[in-house]
């Protein structure tokens, strides 16, 4: 493969003046000239016009106007992608030419074989460039709380459909427009029937008291790398192997006092995306702000906040495949019009720029006023058009370009090391080993599997080990997975705060699943396959059982097996201590299961679906062994679910974690704990990652809302939280012998609240002197400790301003500690000499029960694998009931 090098600066220069001199008159152009046909208007199937005021459409108004659409315009064709997590059918809308339409096929074959690079000479690009049309991806809905996107598409499809002016007639003859109107159809739901619900009384425009996805909020869009969601899923399959889009616009809302916020993004930019991507983010972001100008539409904000750094929301993960990712936030997220007040508006946005003093990022600042839901919508339309148009007169540019970034990752690939990465057959956790590689595969990634032994790097590797070459197309999103991240020390100014990473600072996948990949940096022989379905690890089992059966507890999925074996009615069983099975030491955690009716074969199921690690045992092991009974689990759900200070839906992430786990579990709401007399009911209660005064006080009077000053309170059965009278209720659970287990900054309930002998160093730390955000960080774990049974000694954790403890209390005990060397492995940690070799997971005795404080969240977004077992173990140690 020959190696294209970058272009110039002087073509950058020239392909950026192209690119303005343009578009002076685009919106000129745009007539409104109709086309002759029988295309609906979305009022007529609505009853009401995209943006009225007080009015939104729900997903099944959004899917009978797409369909006859469908049925109306040859310039439209639904396809049927998949379904969302409650069944609901989800869909995109193809939008281009009739003529487009009879070599469509073509064209993707066209975009998959540039996006590719392989078996390509520059010239033979340049004329796949010349024929392919550039294909653009817009998506709407992805946060359903920011209703604008969504009802935004009905009147972009309409346009594209029925008009006949010369910029739509460009934009369809030079573009193929791949549309998703609603990302997250459940979500839709939700929040249209709560905004009908309070509309027009004093609750309107309050938050809505659950979460728009069965699991997440918005940390959905905190999922395009790890894909655990069935929308992700649909919509990374979609970009990253069905149409390989140039651009993909990721439609958002929440910016005030700004009108909108657009391309270009802020520093600091993540060393592992080509800066050919970066040079089509300004270029598609120019196009915008010029547009958004000539259309006399003020408020436009640039550089601010929305850096391109993280990886894992749509629009960054796509960064790392290739494609120019673009987001906007347009302001006032609701169709209910709002006067902001000109004299009570910020006079600073939150890095200090002024709002009503022009700026080169904020040429021609809002004055306030106000505003309608139409106007907003105009405002996306605007957007959606300068993108589309930009991609038009680019067509040939974008389709080139996206060669010559994949040639140009290939040729490095093949150059820089490492060269590869090897995942090892031997992991701690092989199933986790294998969802990594699922991970990998879902994101595009070409993986092998060796079919033989091979050495490199003076290291022996055995057959069925995964090899991951970098000479691929996909380099970069391998590398920002695999590779710890170094976050720059940014601040406000010299010496000054940190100026916080949007999201998080680190993020490496292989540390966060406790999963071993070798970087490797020479070239090297071996007999391999390409990976073409995700891998199952089919587990092993051996020796009679006279007695029964031991489990090994290094695996995730053993907790599975315990739920399954309890629900079958079978005797569970722990071992305290390490067992000696078969000539081999087993750590302490080991589950034995004595004989009983059909279990042999019920285990040899386990161990084929599970990936488990199973030995039959001939005598009852030595050592003491506690027996297990199915604990009675109570998960707090609050209805505080707005953000606020984290883009964290821990509740829901706990519930995503505990139904993949087949963990039971009741939710508990501030009623159910306020009403005290838990022991009754639960064994174990858990309370997830939240703000304290949030797990008390709930949405009340003088709480902080979002962005917007236009939101209400919420009515009054969704206000308030557990009180005080929940703080006495949870210590008497435990004092009368439940376990209360704690999650991150809930841990300030046991040491604010409860106080217990247990003191978060952290707490008061200016931002100087200690600021960890999201970052992984090296911990010691005590395997023979309860809570980290099946754990390795040395693992990682995410911290998130996190805890780190001092514990006083006498009977205390710790399992995990933060490293007492170096603390920081990815990300960006200030001060660490507060952490180092401080408590990070503490058991409290109190009364005749406990309080489990788990100082990090060890199930984070569900992404770090490694430490899940923290949190099992946390709940099933609970279930002893005698030995």
């Amino acid at each position: 493969m020959r190696f294209v090098p970058p272009v110039s600066l002087a073509a950058l220069v020239l392909f950026w003046g192209g690119a303005i001199g343009s578009l002076h008159d685009a919106a000129a152009q745009e007539t409104t000239a109709a086309l002759p046909s029988q295309v609906p208007h979305p009022r007529e199937v609505l009853g009401f016009e995209p943006g009225e005021d007080y009015r939104l459409a729900d997903y099944s108004q959004m899917l009978e106007y797409f369909q006859r659409v469908d049925r109306s315009s040859p310039r439209v064709r639904l396809e049927w992608v998949g379904t969302s997590t409650e069944g609901r059918p989800m869909f995109v809308a193809v939008i281009t030419s009739e003529e487009n339409f009879g070599r469509l096929d073509r064209y993707r074959e066209i975009a998959r074989k540039l996006a590719s690079a392989r078996g390509l000479t520059p010239q033979e690009a340049r004329e796949l460039a010349r024929e392919g049309k550039a294909i653009v991806w817009i998506d709407s809905g992805l946060h359903s709380l920011e209703t604008g996107p969504a009802q935004h598409a009905f009147l972009l499809a309409y346009k594209l459909a029925s008009e006949d002016s010369e910029a739509v007639r460009r934009i369809l003859d030079n573009v193929i427009l791949v549309l998703m109107p609603c990302v997250e159809p459940d979500g839709l739901d939700r929040v249209v029937s709560w905004y009908r619900r309070t509309v027009h009384t004093e609750f309107q425009d309050s938050p809505m008291p659950w979460l728009f996805n069965r699991y997440s909020g918005y940390d959905n869009n905190r999922d395009y790398f790890m894909q655990t969601q069935v929308e992700t899923q649909i919509v990374s399959r979609l970009l990253y192997f069905d149409w390989l889009p140039q651009i993909v616009y990721n439609h958002h809302q929440g910016f005030y006092p700004a009108r909108i916020f657009v391309p270009p993004f802020p520093d600091p930019f993540n060393p592992n995306i080509d800066p050919g991507v970066l040079r089509g983010i300004e270029l598609v972001g120019a196009a915008m702000q010029y547009r958004f100008e000539r259309e006399g539409k003020d408020g436009v904000l640039s550089r601010y906040g929305f850096s391109s750094w993280y990886n894992g929301s749509l629009r960054t993960t796509s960064y790392f495949h290739n494609m120019i990712g673009i987001l906007s936030e347009t302001t006032h997220d609701t169709p209910t019009p709002f006067f902001y007040d000109p004299d009570s508006m910020p006079s600073q946005f939150g890095n200090g720029w002024s709002t009503r003093e022009p700026s080169t990022s904020y040429p021609r600042p809002w004055r306030g006023g106000w505003i309608r839901f139409r106007e907003v919508l105009d405002y996306m339309l605007t957007g959606s058009m300068a993108v589309l148009d930009v991609a038009a007169r680019y067509r040939e540019e974008l389709l080139y370009g996206v060669y010559q970034i994949a040639a140009r990752q290939i040729a490095l690939g093949a150059t820089e090391p490492p060269i590869a990465y090897v995942i090892p057959l031997e992991q701690h956790d092989p199933p986790v080993a294998s969802k990594l590689v699922e991970v990998l595969l879902r994101g595009g990634v070409e993986v092998h599997r060796a079919t033989a032994p091979f050495a490199v790097d003076g290291r022996s590797f055995s057959s069925g080990s995964y090899v991951i070459f970098m000479a691929q197309p996909f380099r970069p999103f391998v590398k920002d997975l695999l590779e710890p991240q170094r976050h720059p020390d940014v601040r406000v100014y010299p010496g000054g705060p940190p100026i916080p990473p949007y999201d998080n600072a680190g993020w490496t996948l292989s540390y966060q699943m406790g999963v071993t990949a070798v970087p490797v940096a020479h070239r090297f022989d071996a007999a391999l396959e390409l990976v073409e379905r995700f891998p199952r690890v089919s587990g092993s089992f051996s020796g009679r059982g006279s007695y029964g059966y031991a489990v090994h507890p290094r695996t995730n999925n053993t907790v599975i097996a315990v739920n399954r074996l309890l629900s079958r009615g079978f005797t569970v069983l722990r071992a305290e201590a390490p067992l000696s099975v078969e000539g081999q030491r087993w750590p302490a955690g080991a589950v034995v299961v004595p004989e009983g009716d059909g279990l042999a074969a019920f285990m040899k199921d386990l161990v084929q679906e599970l990936g488990l690690e199973v030995r039959g045992l001939e005598d009852r092991p030595r050592g003491a062994l506690s027996v297990l009974r199915q604990p009675r689990v109570g998960v707090y759900k609050s209805y505080v679910t707005e953000w606020v200070d984290d883009w964290t839906a821990a509740e829901g992430w706990t519930r995503y974690l505990f139904d993949n786990y087949e963990i039971p579990y009741t939710s508990l709401f501030n009623a159910d704990i306020r009403r005290g007399n838990l022991s009754g009911s639960y064994d174990v209660i858990l309370i997830p990652d939240q703000a304290v005064e949030d797990i008390i006080g709930g949405y009340r009077a003088g709480r902080r809302q979002f962005e917007l000053p236009h939101q209400a309170l919420p009515p009054p059965e969704y206000r308030g939280g557990i009180e005080s009278d929940g703080v006495q209720a949870l210590e008497a659970f435990v004092r009368e012998g439940g376990t209360l287990i704690l999650v991150d900054r809930a841990c300030d309930l046991a040491t604010r609240e409860m106080k217990l002998e247990v003191r978060n160093v952290l707490e008061g730390l200016s931002r100087e002197e200690f600021f960890g955000p999201g970052s992984i960080v090296r911990i010691e774990v005590d395997p023979d400790h309860p809570l980290g049974y099946g754990m390795p000694a040395e693992a990682y954790g995410y911290f998130r301003k996190s805890r780190a403890f001092e514990v006083t209390a006498p009977r205390a005990s710790v399992a995990v500690r933060y490293s007492a060397g170096d603390v920081l492995a990815s990300g960006w940690l200030l001060g660490e000499n507060f952490v180092r070799g401080r408590a990070a997971v503490v058991e409290v005795p109190h009364g005749r029960g406990r309080v489990v404080l788990l100082g990090f969240s060890p199930y984070f977004r569900a992404q770090p694998h490694g430490t899940f077992k923290l949190l099992f173990n946390a709940i099933y140690s609970s279930g002893v009931v005698g030995r």
